[in-house]
C-alpha cells in the first residue's frame, strides 16, 4: 500500500547494483537535482532577466556505519568500493521506501568518492558520493 502523508525517512532506503541490494547500516542519504540557466535578457526585457533551461543533472551522497561483512542481500564497503575500483565507476541505484504504489527515483550513477572515517570510540563510517549518468526515472513500485 502506498505511503500517504508525511512519513519516517527512515523508509526511504537507498539501493544498488544489478540485483538493487539494500546499503547496509545505511544512516543517511540525499539526492538533488539541478540545472542549469541560459540567460536570454535583452535591451527588450524592460530591465528583467529572462532565461530558458539548460543542463540538467542529479546528484547525492550517502553514509553508513561501515560492515566488512554487511550479510545477505546487503551491500556496503566492499561493493561500493569494487565499484569504484572498475574504471568505469557506473552502477544503477534505486531511491525507495520499497512500498508497493510509492515512488522511487532510480538511474545510472557515477560514483565520484569514497570516504572511510574511523573516530576515536565511535562506529566506523563510510561515506560516498555519486553524480547521476543521465536521466533518471520516477515510477511507482
Amino acid at each position: 500500500m502506498a505511503t500517504v502523508g508525511a512519513f519516517n525517512a527512515t523508509k526511504f532506503r537507498f539501493k544498488i547494483g544489478a540485483t538493487y541490494d539494500l546499503f547496509a547500516n545505511e544512516k543517511e542519504v540525499k539526492v538533488k537535482f539541478e540545472g542549469d540557466k541560459i540567460p536570454t535578457t535583452t535591451k527588450d526585457s524592460d530591465g528583467w532577466d529572462e532565461f530558458i533551461g539548460g543542463l540538467k543533472r542529479w546528484s547525492g551522497s550517502g553514509t553508513a556505519i561501515l560492515a566488512f561483512t554487511p550479510g545477505s542481500g546487503k551491500v556496503n564497503f566492499e561493493t561500493v568500493l569494487n565499484e569504484f575500483l572498475t574504471g568505469d565507476r557506473l552502477t544503477v541505484a534505486k531511491f525507495t521506501t520499497g512500498a508497493s504504489g510509492d515512488k522511487e527515483i532510480s538511474g545510472t550513477i557515477f560514483i565520484d568518492s569514497i570516504e572511510v572515517s574511523a573516530v576515536m570510540e565511535a562506529a566506523m563510517e563510510i561515506s560516498f558520493a555519486f553524480t547521476g549518468s543521465g536521466a533518471p526515472t520516477l515510477a511507482a513500485v
